[in-house]
């Protein structure tokens, strides 16, 4: 499919009993990106963000993986102290 001069891809391929399956796809609109920030509580995404992007890796006995940008994020501490630069309780107690 073509979306703004961009043409998703969707390529397989198998080794032994695996089959690797990977979807790329355009960058995420600027509405889908702040519902997934609100959905996820988090104050903010990564620039891009590639929601509809997959690596899918199955077995043929049916067991497999899959991995996305929006699974990862959904494991994101959010709530746990927020990763700051060495001088920032100073600056905090200037304010």
């Amino acid at each position: 499919m073509m979306i703004h001069g961009f043409q998703s891809s969707h390529q397989d391929f198998s080794f032994g009993p695996w089959k690797l399956t990977a979807s790329k796809t355009h960058i995420m609109k600027s509405a889908d990106v702040e519902r997934l920030a609100d959905e996820l509580h988090m104050p903010s995404l990564p620039e891009m963000m590639f929601g509809d992007n997959v690596l899918r890796i199955q077995h043929c006995s049916g067991f497999g993986i899959e991995f996305n940008a929006t699974d990862a994020l959904r494991c994101v501490n959010n709530y746990q102290g927020m990763l700051k630069v060495a001088c920032a309780e100073e600056w905090q107690e200037s304010r």
